[in-house]
């Protein structure tokens, strides 16, 4: 299950998502470049496309494919002359049984949620500095993810979001606002984490594009 809203300050939503059964996928097109809104399109469906063909690969090696085929995708997009081609953050959570491989390149980010949503740690460490991004699809290490593989204890989710939310909100503080409510299902956790997510990003001005995905074991 996944939201994704332009708010209140851009025209435009360069957000974009794939959430299924076994896979979730969350891309955000990178400001200041060419298309980013085509850039997190093309790796979203890129990467659905190449999970949907896979046969027998690890699940590292799969999500690592995965990256190689955006990362494929948002190049073709560059057009010659122009000094700062498309470029997306990605992250990816694939699910076998009880494991989940976690991978991605940029600033979106991936934690883990007990059964009632609130936060018990983040997987992932953006890849960034204080002049910007370091990584992303299309661009520097697009086709070279951080891959982290963890078994998930049972009810368990994972949430991941794009810097529209983790970079204006208190996401500890939004998943313990649910965990208040007691929620008993998985369809209680998100609607309640969908609501709050979204709840306090327009409260803090919803300065850029906000998106959120949830998996649940």
């Amino acid at each position: 299950m996944g939201l994704s809203e332009t708010g209140l300050s851009r025209t435009e939503n360069q957000d974009c998502y794939q959430a299924k059964p076994t896979l979730a996928v969350l891309c955000d097109g990178m400001g200041g470049h060419d298309d980013g809104a085509l850039a997190s399109k093309h790796a979203c469906i890129a990467a659905g496309a190449e999970h949907a063909c896979q046969r027998g690969e690890s699940l590292p090696e799969q999500v690592r494919a995965m990256f190689d085929s955006a990362h494929c995708a948002v190049r073709a997009l560059a057009k010659p002359g122009r000094p700062r081609p498309p470029g997306t953050t990605m992250v990816v959570a694939l699910r076998l049984g009880r494991r989940y491989v976690v991978g991605h390149v940029g600033d979106s980010r991936c934690y883990l949620l007990g059964p009632d949503g609130r936060l018990a740690r983040r997987l992932t460490a953006d890849h960034g500095s204080p002049t910007g991004i370091t990584a992303y699809v299309g661009g520097p290490r697009g086709r070279d993810p951080d891959v982290l593989v963890e078994v998930i204890p049972s009810a368990h989710h994972l949430l991941l979001t794009t810097d529209g939310v983790h970079g204006v909100i208190d996401v500890a503080e939004v998943c313990a606002r649910v965990a208040a409510h007691a929620p008993t299902t998985r369809l209680d956790v998100w609607r309640l984490l969908s609501k709050e997510i979204r709840s306090a990003c327009l409260l803090a001005g919803a300065p850029d594009n906000f998106s959120a995905v949830i998996a649940s074991l």
